[in-house]
């Protein structure tokens, strides 16, 4: 069981606890809380943290560069470039 009793900054940090208690020769699901107050600022940095995860997630799950050939030149890369900001609006 892994309690989370505050948000962290950067998620790798929380990513990294869960995943310790994994790593420890656990063979049984592990169970993850967090304990969040309501209206505080942590509720509010857990909002903040779902926004950029969502953001990061429109800008990198999917592209477009990753379909193309492995080899490109100035020209194509900058026509992968525009589509993808384009695609981002």
């Amino acid at each position: 069981m892994v309690v989370i009793c505050e948000p962290q900054f950067k998620p790798s940090v929380e990513n990294q606890a869960i995943s310790r208690a994994y790593r420890m020769g656990q063979t049984r699901n592990v169970i993850v809380y967090r304990l969040l107050c309501d209206n505080s600022v942590d509720e509010h940095i857990v909002d903040i943290l779902e926004n950029k995860q969502n953001i990061f997630d429109a800008y990198a799950d999917k592209s477009e560069a990753a379909e193309e050939i492995t080899e490109i030149d100035d020209k194509l890369f900058s026509s992968i470039m525009n589509r993808e900001a384009a695609r981002m609006i």
